[in-house]
């Protein structure tokens, strides 16, 4: 019995891959019907729709898939169409507020990278609020705020690591006198040349 539900399954499985690659081109038009959308995005969105094939629990029908598989194309064309339009503007932000730390040692690409990344998360949890035409500012304006924000977060703490540390040069002059207590010894002069 289990050898026979097995084989069902397995079945399944390959009927749902054939629907899908069977439907390829209907779900391209599906994950271009943003404007903004370019097809490597079509197919980055189908990639990721391959990912859930294993949990499509409807009729094997080519109707039936395709309208599951707008259901989850749909938000990530809302998502992609909003990176695509947003992308240059999060990362003005971000390149703002990392410049003006540029002692901090934070101005570098891959900082640039996970700040924007956590931008993108944003974006993913709040979606449906970014489309809702009734938001008083555009999706450009808000993700610049959220970007500025997220690279403020990791300049203050770039300042507030560096303000534990004490300079290597007073280090060597810090000690305790006789009683225990905490000195730092005075600069030497430097002679003049």
């Amino acid at each position: 019995m289990a050898d026979n539900t097995t084989e069902l399954e397995d079945d399944r499985k390959q009927r749902i891959k054939e629907l899908y690659f069977a439907g390829w081109s209907a779900l391209t038009d599906t994950a271009l019907t943003d404007e903004r959308l370019r097809v490597e995005d079509a197919y980055d969105i189908l990639r990721g729709l391959a990912q859930y094939l294993n949990q499509y629990q409807g009729d094997l029908t080519d109707d039936d898939f395709q309208s599951w598989a707008a259901d989850i194309i749909q938000p990530a064309v809302q998502f992609y169409a909003i990176k695509r339009e947003c992308t240059k503007r999060v990362y003005a932000a971000i390149w703002k507020v990392l410049k003006s730390g540029e002692d901090l040692g934070i101005c570098d690409d891959s900082n640039a990278d996970d700040i924007a990344q956590r931008v993108w998360i944003f974006v993913l949890n709040e979606l449906d609020s970014l489309t809702d035409p009734k938001q008083p500012a555009k999706p450009s304006t808000r993700l610049y705020a959220v970007a500025r924000d997220q690279a403020r977060a990791v300049k203050q703490t770039a300042l507030r690591s560096r303000a534990r540390f004490v300079d290597s040069e007073v280090a060597v002059r810090i000690g305790r006198d006789k009683k225990g207590k905490l000195f730092i010894e005075p600069d030497e002069p430097r002679p003049l040349d």
